[in-house]
């Protein structure tokens, strides 16, 4: 805290690009920007003219520019993100995600003078060849070593750390589950029988190819799709559906407000989840208590959303026609679509409670007290 009281949070994201890291951070700053007049200042350090970094300055926070991406290990970072903290002089540092956290590990700071939490969103390093994967372990031990409490946002990413042996024996941790504000999350509307939705980065990890092979599934059967995202597989996706004939069928929309995106996955049957792998994502929790039912595969992390069969779908074999299977399931059976849809909704109310989260987070940067990191 600053000598006139002031409580400076400050938080730290590498990529800043719409998704679920990015509406994770603008929920808090939200939340705390409107907590300001209790003596509070938020500041965002991202990457330079992001959109996180244009969203969290219309919030009104403070914004600082950063290159995250010239190279996985670049002093010239490490000494930016010093800098910008000692201008700053924080109360507590938030830091979201490992391309984030790496740099920050190596500026020099006291503990008594900036507590630290890490955020995981997710452990992408087990993924990786061999190698890679055993630096990525080292990498995200270092990390944890370094700042004074990891939180998990959901009980995957948890096992992975215990598995990897990610956390030091004397260093924190805490799994504070993510959440959304259903308040903000407009219902189904002028719902479509057989449009199928995805949402996400066009990039490998939320494999949208894998979405385009499904549609080619069922696009003799009346189904129609609707693809939002933007990435470094763009131009991939539209040579794919051009090759597949489905530009008649399947709109691609780049760049949307997640305002606009919600517009179009409010008129969908089903959204369908492809990713290879997450921490806890919030397009599912967001689908759900909407209105709009979840396929998805199964993954660890979306046992802690679906049951499948009860509030949404989780197909146990990577194949197109598997998924094609669960999707005709739902929209050709509206007793069915219509059980999913209320146990969905309860699910989402009951085990992902907002106010719950935010709560957590308050307690963690001692906003109702002393700090628990």
């Amino acid at each position: 805290m600053s000598a006139d009281g002031t409580r400076k949070i400050v938080h730290i994201v590498a990529g800043g690009a719409q998704g679920g890291e990015t509406t994770f951070v603008l929920a808090l700053v939200d939340a705390l920007i409107r907590r300001g007049s209790q003596g509070i200042t938020t500041s965002v350090i991202g990457q330079a003219d992001s959109y996180l970094l244009k969203c969290a300055e219309a919030l009104g926070a403070s914004t600082f520019g950063a290159d995250f991406f010239r190279s996985r290990i670049d002093p010239h970072l490490s000494f930016r993100l010093r800098h910008i903290l000692r201008s700053i002089d924080p109360s507590l540092v938030h830091v979201h995600g490992g391309r984030a956290a790496f740099p920050l590990s190596f500026v020099p700071r006291d503990n008594s003078r900036w507590p630290i939490v890490y955020t995981v969103h997710g452990y992408h390093f087990c993924r990786q060849p061999q190698g890679r994967r055993v630096l990525g372990a080292i990498a995200e031990r270092w990390i944890s070593s370094r700042v004074d409490n990891t939180i998990f946002v959901g009980e995957s990413d948890r096992r992975i750390a215990e598995k990897w042996h990610l956390i030091p024996s004397k260093a924190a941790s805490r799994l504070i589950r993510n959440a959304i504000d259903f308040h903000v999350i407009p219902q189904v509307l002028d719902r479509q029988p057989r449009l199928v939705a995805f949402s996400g980065r066009l990039h490998y990890q939320k494999d949208p190819l894998f979405f385009v092979e499904i549609a080619r599934e069922l696009a003799s059967e009346g189904y129609t799709f609707v693809m939002m995202g933007s990435g470094s597989m763009e131009a991939e996706v539209r040579e794919r559906v051009a090759a597949y004939g489905l530009s008649s069928v399947l709109q691609l929309h780049t760049e949307l407000s997640r305002e606009n995106a919600f517009e179009l996955l409010r008129r969908a049957s089903v959204c369908v989840v492809t990713s290879r792998w997450e921490g806890l994502p919030l397009l599912p929790l967001e689908s759900m208590v909407m209105g709009v039912p979840v396929v998805a595969p199964n993954l660890e992390c979306m046992t802690e959303i679906v049951d499948s069969g009860v509030n949404g779908f989780l197909v146990p074999e990577r194949r197109p026609s598997a998924f094609a299977s669960a999707i005709r399931n739902l929209t050709n059976n509206d007793v069915l679509h219509a059980s999913v849809v209320r146990a969905a909704r309860e699910r989402v109310l009951e085990d992902f409670s907002y106010d719950r989260w935010l709560a957590s987070y308050w307690d963690l940067y001692g906003l109702n007290g002393s700090p628990e990191v």
